[in-house]
């Protein structure tokens, strides 16, 4: 696998500064080569991908990890993109989808802050989220295997591509249900607005759930005329 995505970074015209059998091993390569990117498995001998993300993120905040994962392993994705993975791949790894998602994550230079707890797995509403506390233009949390994508007001027409990477990612998951929370945002960008719809398309063409969220009665009030038969929840 190591040297499939080598090979593929190659041609796409990367540098390969390092590689790791295991776990414990990329946090010593990472603290010694500081690479931009890293790709990583959650499957690993000695130290899992998710203990050494958490271990290079903790004395490296910046790190872009991008992890890898098998359908099956998806409530380990959870937990990754929870602490602080930038993105994730699902195998078999596509040369295209592999370049698209490193490529956008390094477009992409703010630092993602870990997701806090979902909380109380039968909690049935969505946390508000205070935009203020938001780096990143999105944010995804699991609720009771709900993705919510938390939509700050960073998120622009020059950053969209990242969010809709991510989406295309969900697509693979069975069951799927999705929340677009734009939170106390009182307006979007057209563009964005427009490429909402288009993944909400797309989640739809795979049979997936759509409910959208909303604090701002503004946001609701645009919401429900844009999307006339999606649910819309009022956050409190």
């Amino acid at each position: 696998m190591r040297m499939k995505i080598k090979t593929m970074l190659l041609n796409a015209g990367h540098t390969v500064v390092g590689e790791a059998a295991n776990g414990e091993m990329a946090v010593m390569e990472y603290s010694q080569k500081k690479p931009d990117i890293v790709t990583m498995d959650i499957s690993m001998p000695v130290m899992d991908g998710i203990l050494a993300l958490k271990m290079i993120l903790s004395r490296f905040p910046d790190a872009r990890v991008i992890v890898i994962s098998a359908l099956d392993k998806k409530k380990m994705v959870y937990t990754a993109l929870e602490s602080g993975a930038r993105n994730y791949i699902l195998k078999p790894v596509d040369e295209t989808k592999l370049i698209s998602t490193i490529n956008s994550v390094l477009r992409d230079d703010q630092p993602k802050r870990p997701l806090k707890p979902a909380g109380d797995s039968e909690s049935a509403g969505v946390k508000p989220l205070t935009i203020t506390d938001v780096i990143r233009p999105f944010t995804i949390e699991n609720k009771s295997g709900t993705f919510v994508i938390n939509l700050g007001k960073g998120l622009k027409s020059d950053n969209f591509s990242s969010l809709a990477n991510t989406i295309q990612g969900f697509l693979y998951v069975k069951p799927l249900s999705i929340v677009f929370n734009f939170a106390d945002n009182d307006e979007v960008h057209e563009e964005v607005m427009e490429g909402i719809k288009m993944l909400v398309s797309a989640i739809r063409m795979v049979n997936g759930s759509v409910r959208l969220a909303a604090t701002s009665n503004v946001m609701q009030e645009l919401l429900q005329d844009q999307f006339p038969d999606i649910p819309i929840l009022a956050l409190i």
